[in-house]
């Protein structure tokens, strides 16, 4: 997987663990996930410990087709989650997308965030 995906795996995190249910989508992810793998994230006590264990540990290390394989289980699925993942990895503007190169996903907890952080500034920079 390169970088660019995990980084957009990293900022969907979130609503990953709010959402996703890795139980549903392992049979979507044969083809990147080995039944070793499987079995290691089946075993996990909680949803929390299953996602973590797909999403932080085992998809990044299953090559450049896993990101892929990963959004087309999910648009089987749990297809909210797919869209997640595009929006992290797209912008619109005047009705084109644009790959997204930097900055937060939308909707991300982080977002806010630097928002407020750049507001601050500006408004500290205006007053003196």
């Amino acid at each position: 997987m390169n970088d660019r995906h995990r980084k957009i795996l990293h900022q969907c995190w979130s609503e990953f663990r709010k959402d996703l249910e890795p139980k549903n989508l392992l049979p979507e992810l044969t083809s990147v996930v080995n039944v070793t793998d499987a079995r290691e994230v089946l075993e996990k006590s909680t949803r929390n410990e299953r996602v973590d264990k797909l999403v932080t540990e085992i998809l990044p290390r299953r090559g450049n087709n896993a990101f892929n394989v990963f959004v087309e289980g999910l648009k089987k699925t749990q297809p909210h989650l797919a869209v997640t993942l595009k929006n992290a990895g797209e912008v619109q503007y005047n009705a084109s997308t644009y790959e997204k190169t930097e900055g937060a996903a939308k909707e991300s907890p982080v977002s806010a965030v630097i928002v407020n952080l750049y507001m601050k500034s500006f408004i500290e920079q205006a007053v003196t």
